[in-house]
């Protein structure tokens, strides 16, 4: 339920601002969602400190929620999901979000939608950051920064997606994390990421599940400071036909664990 007010009188077809020191035409971010037609539109958020205490469902297609990078800071309590999306063509751009309840909130939820992009948002302290439920597809996460994410994992997916140019990091051992990317689906190809873990704590810097297969694992860059029990990649037992090829792997006493079958695993550099 929308619990703003509109500070003009105009309802913007196309873009709407949002600006807590009201300079724009809502003061809160699902006052302004909500001022959307059904077809969607663009809201523009300023510079800022927004708090979302629960979290906003999304129905309306082709939305794009855009900010100023790290100067629109989006603080998400009692452990809700900031943006559940349920439905297609979604865009969300330079935000950055916090969890003010450790190991609480989540950031991003994809439901079995498509022609989704997430792009140069930051997700701090978060469960979960990102979610792609099955069925979802045309997904694209993209040069996004990640510190100290806990839960099952920074990027978890399970539908078709992009990953590429990330940025995980992950530092506090009070912060249970079983995994940096994880791909549970088919046909989704993860790029020159960055996965560093500095913690003494055992975990993957990509996995799969053993339903995955046909993805593409490529130049992508992980490191551990620690010796970890766990390998770098881990392709599940089950897996089949994914590509491993030319990631630099630091750290891991195994850098890649290959438990499938048909599974390509070539031309990694193992330090």
């Amino acid at each position: 339920m929308a619990m703003g007010m509109s500070l003009k009188t105009k309802y913007a077809v196309g873009t709407v601002i949002v600006a807590e020191d009201g300079s724009g035409d809502f003061i809160d971010i699902e006052s302004a969602i909500d001022s959307l037609p059904n077809t969607g539109g663009v809201v523009y958020i300023k510079e800022g400190t927004y708090s979302i205490s629960s979290g906003i469902t999304i129905t309306k297609s082709n939305v794009s929620i855009l900010g100023a990078g790290s100067s629109t800071i989006i603080n998400i309590a009692n452990g809700e999901t900031a943006f559940t999306l349920s439905a297609d063509g979604f865009t969300i751009e330079d935000l950055y979000f916090v969890s003010t309840t450790a190991q609480g909130a989540e950031g991003i939820d994809i439901s079995t939608y498509k022609h989704v992009k997430i792009n140069r948002c930051s997700f701090i302290d978060f469960t979960d950051s990102i979610y792609a439920a099955s069925g979802s597809t045309d997904v694209v996460i993209s040069n996004n920064y990640f510190e100290d994410p806990a839960g099952n994992a920074a990027i978890r997916t399970y539908g078709m997606c992009k990953i590429t140019n990330n940025d995980i990091y992950h530092t506090l051992a009070s912060e249970t994390l079983q995994v940096g990317i994880e791909v549970n689906g088919t046909h989704s190809s993860v790029i020159g990421n960055r996965v560093r873990i500095t913690t003494a704590v055992d975990v993957n810097c990509i996995a799969t599940s053993s339903s995955s297969s046909y993805n593409s694992f490529v130049s992508n860059i992980l490191e551990t400071t620690e010796v970890p029990e766990v390998s770098g990649i881990s392709l599940a037992g089950g897996s089949s036909y994914n590509s491993v090829i030319g990631n630099i792997i630091i750290g891991y006493t195994t850098a890649v664990y290959n438990g499938g079958t048909g599974n390509a695993v070539n031309h990694n550099v193992d330090v």
